[in-house]
């Protein structure tokens, strides 16, 4: 199957581990990642555990008006989607699909043969890590064009596709020498559906008129609240920090203003678990040029 295979893995995580190998039929240098042993029963048990919690949290803590079991059962499902590599293989396939059409973006094939649920066996790439910059710039590339490529793929993923990559770390984008921008790990995946992003474009457009009733409401198309959940009383809150917020300088005002605001609501009122990860996710992708910068 593999002619050589590094002695020592090149990068760990906690579910993980990841060797440079090479195929015996085609001398092609790939990137093994090798699930830890034992590592479903582990996490079974913890989140076993953070469930009994959960229930303990809703029970007696008033002051978290959040369903904590909810949260931690949605952690719990994303997480077990990161132990099965035939689903992240998947994920990394559409992912290169989606972006076939832009040469700044690379995602590495996927070696099928030698892919199952524990192991996947995936495209070698050469790069430096975004955080990285004097490297970057060792190899004649100017840090702000990636960042540029970076952000326009985020903005992608997050409004025009509603798929995107939800742990986009610099250890799991890279820089290559050609100027691309290499996704690496596609075990933590998410999606918005078309009605989701109509309404985080549309929530920009209230926030920017100030029409925070508009703002509460975009709550239930965004599924961040159940319908009979009054929205009024978040209203309020949505006019102290966005009030203060569009009184900035128009530099100042940006994308990440919005999920900054939603965050800060969040933990006031009855949010779902989703909501969480979901401006999480986004909050990530907004920070990406401050992150490699």
């Amino acid at each position: 199957m593999y002619s050589a295979m590094s002695p020592s893995p090149i990068a760990a995580a906690s579910l993980g581990q990841v060797y440079k190998a090479r195929l015996k039929y085609s001398e092609q240098l790939v990137a093994v990642k090798v699930q830890r042993p034992g590592i479903e029963d582990a996490i079974g048990r913890d989140f076993y555990l953070l469930r009994g919690l959960g229930f303990l949290i809703n029970k007696y803590v008033d002051i978290i008006t959040t369903d904590a079991v909810a949260l931690i059962d949605e952690f719990a499902r994303r997480v077990f989607q990161e132990l099965n590599y035939v689903q992240e293989g998947q994920n990394a396939r559409r992912f290169k699909k989606l972006y076939a059409d832009k040469q700044d973006i690379l995602v590495p094939d996927i070696f099928w043969d030698y892919t199952s649920a524990k192991v996947l066996t995936m495209e070698w790439i050469e790069g430096v890590k975004l955080n990285q910059q004097a490297a970057i710039e060792g190899q004649g590339l100017k840090v702000l064009d990636l960042v540029n490529i970076g952000i326009q793929c985020s903005l992608r993923q997050l409004l025009e596709y509603g798929y995107f990559h939800a742990d986009p770390h610099p250890g799991n984008i890279l820089a290559t020498p050609e100027g691309k921008l290499a996704f690496l790990d596609f075990g933590m995946m998410s999606e918005t559906p078309e009605d989701a992003r109509v309404a985080i474009i549309g929530h920009v457009v209230h926030m920017v008129n100030r029409d925070y009733e508009a703002m509460a409401r975009d709550y239930y198309a965004l599924d961040f609240l159940k319908p009979e959940v009054d929205v009024s009383p978040i209203v309020p809150a949505l006019k102290i920090f966005f009030d203060d917020a569009l009184d900035s300088t128009v530099s100042e005002l940006n994308f990440k203003t919005i999920v900054d605001g939603l965050g800060a609501v969040l933990y006031q009122y009855p949010f779902n678990g989703k909501s969480y990860f979901v401006l999480g996710i986004m909050r990530l992708h907004l920070n990406f040029a401050e992150t490699v910068i």
